[in-house]
């Protein structure tokens, strides 16, 4: 957790890490509509610091607090891109890349955030899937893999 005064004119910068029980609110659920059309839907959140408070009480009022909330964590989680996930009725599937060509895949999801999401069966370390597949992409299509650079997790 991070925070800084408000102030433009304030150039100070108090970094400090907390942890705390969050409490997540329903009722004030708001949609906002961003710079070029993209909607954001922001949730009022109320956090309790569990954080000794001689390490955040200077902070006073009218700082702005920038947060990072882990909701979930596991370890050994084999995870996909949610850009290479699609729905066929109430299931998920991934297209996967074996000798040139895509197979369409039935997988099942645990945990999901916006970039990945955890899967459960269906799907094994190391193979490759299609992302962003398109609706013309049928089962056995021949497919090319193109050159991409990985991005670290955030």
């Amino acid at each position: 957790m991070s925070a800084q005064p408000s102030s433009p004119s304030a150039s100070r910068r108090v970094v400090f890490h907390a942890t705390g029980l969050m409490k997540n609110y329903r009722m004030g659920e708001v949609t906002v509509q961003a710079l070029r059309g993209v909607e954001e839907q922001r949730v009022r959140v109320i956090s309790n610091l569990a954080t000794a408070p001689q390490r955040w009480r200077g902070l006073g009022d009218g700082y702005r607090v920038e947060a990072r909330f882990i909701l979930w964590r596991g370890d050994d989680v084999l995870q996909v891109a949610s850009s290479a996930l699609f729905r066929v009725g109430d299931r998920w599937a991934v297209f996967v890349v074996h000798n040139g060509r895509a197979q369409r895949r039935w997988i099942e999801l645990g945990h999901r955030s916006g970039l990945a999401a955890q899967v459960m069966q269906g799907l094994s370390a190391g193979e490759k899937v299609v992302v962003y597949p398109d609706d013309t992409l049928d089962d056995d299509a021949r497919v090319a893999s193109r050159a991409t650079e990985r991005q670290p997790a955030p």
